[in-house]
């Protein structure tokens, strides 16, 4: 027997909201859309970091300097008093809670606030992230100073960390904040987990001949508590870690060696990008519910089990500017977890003798739509 599992067998990882109707003869490609390119003359460089301030203002961190999109139009910006607009490397951008923006350049890390503009460490700023705490944290490589390569940048001890022979974190690439507050720094010799009261240290020994070219490139944390990691080297791969236990993840068709980068949604579906094959789609994973019946000589018998499954999605969406300051957007999202499988063997009446086997195929399709203001 095969049946077809509804949404509710997922809720566990969707947000509610109503699915609404797309038209079938129509691909997603074939709605509107805007494109803004380099060789369009849009940007004077390829675009590194995207980042959306509390005001609505869009940021776009460029290899020429930054941009600033307010609904209409692309602008380079200009520091306040500057003759000529901001030319630094961007490499990566946080809007964090307060309004600052926060840019992370190939030499230093800058912060933007009320028009003022501000200097902090210096370094190749490789990631920025907020905690809890609203403490502001950078990954740097390039160091000027050997501190290390953790540094707190805004909060009650701005300080950077790392040089000391217990952490061995000389400089950094990529890092998380885990749901009970660690933090999760990624470089070329190693995955760490630090806190301020206890440090691990990950594939140190596996990855010690690989220091100072590509090692642990993205770091991301789930609500679930779990981190994963993308390793480009030794066999590793991607990794999950779970209560401080390592598991491969393996996903046919995929050289995880060649993940370059992971991102988890809203939907707490695990998105990787490759170095040779583009965006690959996404990994997700859910706490399934499967209440199935059968009948066997009028007879019927029921089973009810939950499994965690993981799977796959992927999906689409357009954001297009209507009139003003108004936006439509439309996103389109499928979920795949496979088939599970169940039995039983007692009927209703106590009937017993039978085995009724069900096969259950989870998957969904999410269609929402949207009206933005921007300011």
């Amino acid at each position: 027997m095969r049946t077809w599992a509804t949404a509710a067998a997922i809720g566990c990882l969707l947000a509610s909201s109503p699915a609404s109707g797309l038209d079938s003869t129509l691909r997603l490609t074939q709605y509107r859309h805007t494109a803004w390119r380099v060789q369009d003359g849009s940007f004077a460089a390829a675009p590194n970091a995207i980042a959306q301030t509390t005001d609505g203002y869009i940021w776009i961190g460029t290899g020429a300097g930054l941009v600033k999109y307010d609904g209409v139009r692309f602008a380079p910006w200009t520091a306040p008093g500057q003759p000529t607009p901001f030319s630094a490397v961007v490499l990566s951008l946080l809007a964090a809670a307060d309004g600052t923006l926060w840019i992370g350049t190939a030499t230093q890390l800058w912060s933007l606030k009320n028009n003022t503009l501000s200097e902090h460490v210096r370094g190749r700023i490789n990631a920025i992230i907020e905690d809890r705490h609203h403490r502001i944290w950078v990954a740097r490589s390039r160091p000027p100073d050997p501190t290390g390569g953790l540094c707190q940048a805004a909060g009650e001890q701005p300080r950077c960390l790392g040089a000391d022979g217990r952490l061995r974190l000389s400089y950094a690439v990529t890092l998380a904040e885990d749901i009970h507050g660690n933090l999760w720094i990624g470089s070329s010799g190693q995955l760490l987990r630090w806190s301020d009261h206890s440090a691990q240290d990950y594939f140190r020994d596996r990855l010690a001949r690989f220091d100072g070219v590509s090692g642990v490139m993205s770091v991301v944390a789930l609500r679930d508590g779990s981190v994963w990691a993308a390793v480009a080297r030794d066999g590793i791969g991607i990794i999950r870690m779970v209560s401080g236990t390592p598991e491969t993840v393996t996903i046919p068709g995929l050289d995880t060696e060649k993940v370059t980068a992971l991102y988890v949604d809203r939907e707490q579906s695990v998105w990787i990008g490759t170095s040779n094959d583009g965006i690959y789609g996404g990994y997700a994973y859910a706490m399934i519910d499967v209440n199935s019946t059968g009948a066997v000589a009028g007879f019927t018998g029921t089973n009810s089990q939950s499994t965690f499954r993981s799977g796959w999605t992927a999906g689409a969406g357009i954001e297009a500017r209507l009139f003003g300051h108004w936006t439509g957007k439309i996103e389109y999202l499928y979920l795949d977890f496979g088939t599970v499988h169940s039995s039983y063997n007692r009927l209703s009446g106590g009937v017993t003798g039978f085995v009724v086997n069900n096969d259950t195929d989870i998957r969904n399709h999410i269609v929402r739509m949207g009206l933005n203001r921007r300011f």
